[in-house]
């Protein structure tokens, strides 16, 4: 299964048969606005994650909002967002070095129209353990459930997703000058 965003297939690790990238990647966010998205049927060849993006930016109502990703994997929410308005300022922030190397790549010219931030954003400044998730099978590769907080529920729903060792990252607050434009 082809993830929304995905040129070739192969930018993204590919989650078992059933599961959807909007289910797993943007859970959180889509549980948010779920109920605010018109509930249309998307037509042939709208892509129903693009429309998701499309409407938090109509939420913001200014031509040059200023966004944070916070987790912003291999940067397909960053592109959906730059598509939709290139006038946006981007500030995105990944501490997994696979997410990274993925974000470089497919960010590839508009690279430098996004800050990226290898790093994760927490209550404090320092390190702290980080949690990269892996799959089984075809999705081995996984790493979009990776969290700075122990997974206890995440795995009780996707049973498939394992966490076998955390690694040191750098963590930042938001309000001691990570982000200067804000």
């Amino acid at each position: 299964m082809d993830l929304p965003g995905s040129e070739d297939g192969e930018s993204r690790p590919k989650p078992p048969e059933g599961a959807t990238y909007v289910d797993i990647l943007d859970r959180g966010l889509t549980r948010v606005i779920e109920e605010e998205v018109p509930k249309t049927s998307p037509s042939a060849g709208t892509d129903p994650v693009s429309e998701v993006h499309q409407h938090i930016l109509s939420l913001l109502k200014k031509p040059d909002p200023i966004i944070l990703e916070i987790g912003c994997n291999d940067g397909a929410d960053a592109g959906h967002f730059l598509k939709l308005c290139p006038t946006a300022g981007l500030y995105c922030f990944e501490p997994d070095p696979r997410a990274v190397a993925r974000f470089r790549k497919n960010m590839d010219v508009d690279l430098d129209k996004v800050k990226l931030f290898e790093i994760a954003i927490s209550d404090r400044n320092g390190k702290i353990d980080f949690h990269p998730s892996n799959g089984d099978g075809d999705s081995r590769d996984w790493d979009l459930s990776g969290s700075i907080r122990h997974p206890k529920n995440h795995l009780a729903e996707y049973d498939w997703i394992r966490f076998d060792r955390p690694i040191s990252v750098e963590t930042r607050r938001l309000d001691t000058g990570t982000v200067k434009r804000i």
